[in-house]
């Protein structure tokens, strides 16, 4: 394996990575506060994506330490425990699930 190969595929998880963080918390916004959110709505659901994907922890603000994810709606809940299991698993472990090379060769 070659050094360019190696950065290749570290760049590809990054972008991975990034790409599932951001299109996640556009999903949380928008399934927790529809189309009138605020700044700190738009904070809390970046921070919530952030700590289940990355099983990091609490976030910032509304899902903050001191309190709970019960304010989420059951589709929302939903999408925290799929990041869960994305974020536990890591991206490539899923993510070749769904891809149909993988269930072609094998």
């Amino acid at each position: 394996m070659t050094i360019q190969s190696i950065v290749f595929h570290v760049m590809a998880f990054f972008v991975m990575f990034m790409f599932t963080w951001i299109v996640s918390s556009i999903l949380f916004a928008l399934l927790n506060y529809g189309i009138t959110m605020s700044f700190q709505d738009i904070l809390a659901s970046l921070t919530l994506t952030a700590s289940t994907l990355g099983n990091v922890g609490p976030g910032i603000g509304e899902f903050g330490p001191g309190t709970s994810m019960n304010s989420l709606t059951d589709s929302a809940k939903l999408l925290c425990c799929f990041l869960m299991v994305l974020g536990r698993l890591e991206l490539y472990t899923i993510l070749i699930l769904f891809t149909p090379a993988f269930w072609k060769n094998n």
